[in-house]
């Protein structure tokens, strides 16, 4: 059974040759959702690399403790 089959008969649909594009898509659209978060994530502590205040290994050390104490913090521990 190949994957037409299992989505229902869309083999036989007008649209089975543009499937090629769906794909693309969905590909270009998680490589820019990944490079979005990423500069969300560089944002904190780039302006504090870029003083000197913090070297370029301690601004990613330091965001990634935080976003740790951020997803901590909020757990209800019983």
């Amino acid at each position: 059974m190949g994957f037409f089959e299992k989505l229902g008969g869309l083999q036989d649909s007008v649209f089975a040759p543009y499937m090629w594009v769906l794909i693309l898509g969905f590909i270009i659209a998680f490589f820019l959702a990944f490079s979005v978060g990423a500069n969300d994530v560089a944002n904190p502590f780039g302006t504090s690399v870029g003083s000197g205040a913090l070297t370029l290994l301690q601004g990613p050390g330091f965001e990634t403790k935080n976003v740790f104490y951020k997803l901590n913090k909020n757990r209800k521990i019983k």
